[in-house]
């Protein structure tokens, strides 16, 4: 509210005089403030906004709260989601081995009320359809070194259907190996995200003239693209994958490879991102669009960044369940699990240990009856396989 004085400056001069009487100017002035008052009502102390009613006030720490599947955020939130977490951690190679990665799969679930960690292993255990896949690496080796490249079944049935592979010499097979020496080689493969039907995959090829020396791919793939027999011969062009143009139209792909496109982490979000078209190098420019939601489901936040940073003020990066009551907090080192209602807990329910340089690829979550189902299923797999 403006004082009088205020308005006295802001009146012509010509109309001045009048004031000069204080019981004329008095009066003006009372009424002056009772219709301001009728107008707008009474300030709010304390709410920041004069003139609106306290209900109508924003309230901060709700404000950039959006739960990913939609609903409103619990005032009494318990932990109800279950979660699939893979690792990966990166190893540059030496004499005896070309560049590779390991990788583990956690499993976090509620249990009588709590966050826990009910199992682990290595490997990454994804779900896909009704069930769960497991995807491993293979041992291959070229000029002398170990070559690491990822193959993908069924879980539980990884280990016989390799066996068998090995042991049945089909017609492609043959041709691919007979063929290895007048082909490029790959010499390097890791995961880069899994969700629960697709996976991105990064690739170093070496020319078989070695004039191009090592060349870079990136591929998004169906789960089931890793499950045929692979071999180190590589050509580009026959490579297994799934096309930009599967999800996005021509018009909004100019300039970029229809072929070779990834997703790339940032904080609290996944990009979509390809190869810009007419260059030699491994030149990515990101999609103004955010990823399928068939490739990432679940991206969204239900916790704003600031309030992120208060709890975890070296936080990296963050996750939120569907029904928006975890949320997981990543630093260079840990991940740590807030429940999560009209604001975030004050201390983590859980904190992982992280691996030096180990990265998440993979966070997929479970909401009601399958919550049970992943501490049973998902649990026995995981122990199976230690």
């Amino acid at each position: 509210m403006r004082r009088v004085s205020e308005l006295e400056e802001q009146q012509p001069r010509r109309s001045r005089t009048w004031l000069r009487a204080p019981l004329l100017g008095g009066v003006a002035a009372a009424a002056l403030v009772l219709l301001l008052v009728l107008t707008n009502g009474l300030p709010d102390a304390g709410s920041g906004q004069p003139g609106a009613p306290l209900a109508e006030q924003p309230k901060l720490g709700n404000a950039a709260r959006v739960t990913p599947d939609g609903s409103v955020p619990d005032q009494q939130p318990v932990f109800k989601s279950a979660l699939l977490i893979g690792l990966r951690s990166d190893h540059t190679g030496d004499s005896d081995h070309y560049p590779y990665s390991e990788y583990r799969t956690v499993l976090v679930a509620p249990d009588n009320g709590e966050l826990k960690e009910i199992s682990s292993s290595e490997g990454i255990l994804m779900p896909y359809k009704m069930g769960f896949w497991e995807i491993d690496t293979e041992k291959k080796s070229h000029g002398g070194k170990e070559v690491q490249i990822l193959s993908a079944a069924p879980a539980g049935k990884q280990s016989s259907d390799s066996k068998r592979l090995e042991q049945s010499p089909g017609d492609v097979k043959s041709k691919l190996t007979s063929n290895i020496a007048q082909q490029d080689t790959l010499t390097m493969e890791r995961l880069s995200f899994a969700g629960n039907r697709y996976v991105a995959v990064e690739q170093q090829v070496e020319s078989r003239s070695g004039a191009a020396g090592v060349r870079s791919y990136v591929w998004i793939k169906n789960i089931e693209q890793l499950a045929v027999n692979r071999t180190l011969a590589f050509a580009a062009a026959s490579e297994l994958n799934i096309p930009l143009t599967d999800f996005f139209s021509a018009d909004r792909i100019i300039g970029l490879s229809p072929r070779q496109w990834t997703l790339v982490r940032k904080p609290g979000r996944w990009t979509a991102q390809a190869l810009v078209e007419g260059t030699n190098e491994m030149q990515l420019r990101e999609l103004s669009a955010a990823p399928p939601e068939k490739v990432a489901s679940f991206d969204r936040l239900s916790a704003p960044w600031e309030e992120i940073w208060e709890r975890v003020p070296k936080a990296t990066d963050a996750y939120s369940s569907p029904a928006g009551e975890t949320v997981a907090v990543v630093t260079n080192d840990t991940v740590a699990f807030y429940l999560n209602g009209s604001a975030l807990a004050d201390k983590p329910a859980l904190t992982l240990k992280l691996k030096d340089a180990e990265s998440i690829i993979m966070m997929q979550w479970a909401t009601g009856s399958y919550v049970e189902r992943w501490k049973n299923e998902a649990g026995e797999l995981l122990s199976a396989s230690r």
